[in-house]
């Protein structure tokens, strides 16, 4: 049923102008919408993952963004109440929702808000947040800012910030 949905939304992304594949792509996000307008909760993750995702679907230009990356996020909280996998293969995005196994880079953080700062925050300062001791990474830190940026474009895309 997700590959139907995808491959309907890809056409949609030719046929509409892009700003109304914005704001389509901002409806599939409502939730992503709500925790960066809200106070953040453990949905964030998802919430964020899904907003990724329904962008990339949606949005060519923001789908460049992928375009031969191949990597494996693992998002996860320090006492495992929450985790998502991001799996990108080169060409689209697929999003779990556990951690899987030989991940590129795992992130861990204390809670939701840590993680929003850290992904969200105006500078996107990673060492802060760690030296704060408010996120751990494992793995390499240029796909840690990788992430970031998307998460940033993402949010300019969908009008936040």
């Amino acid at each position: 049923m997700k590959a139907i949905k995808q491959f309907i939304y890809r056409m949609l992304a030719y046929i509409l102008p892009r700003s109304a594949a914005a704001m389509v792509a901002r409806w599939l996000s409502r939730d992503f919408v709500q925790e960066v307008e809200g106070a953040a909760t453990d949905l964030f993750v998802e919430a964020l993952l899904g907003g990724m995702e329904a962008a990339l679907w949606l949005c060519r230009d923001y789908r460049r963004n992928i375009l031969g990356f191949k990597a494996r996020y693992v998002i996860e909280s320090e006492r495992g109440e929450v985790a998502a996998t991001a799996d990108f293969d080169g060409k689209h995005m697929h999003v779990h929702r556990s951690a899987l196994s030989s991940p590129t880079v795992r992130i861990r953080f204390k809670n939701a808000a840590a993680l929003r700062s850290f992904l969200l925050s105006e500078d996107q300062d990673i060492l802060d947040s760690v030296l704060a001791d408010q996120v751990e990474v494992e793995g390499n830190l240029n796909y840690v800012y990788k992430l970031g940026y998307m998460a940033k474009n993402l949010q300019l895309r969908m009008k936040l910030a």
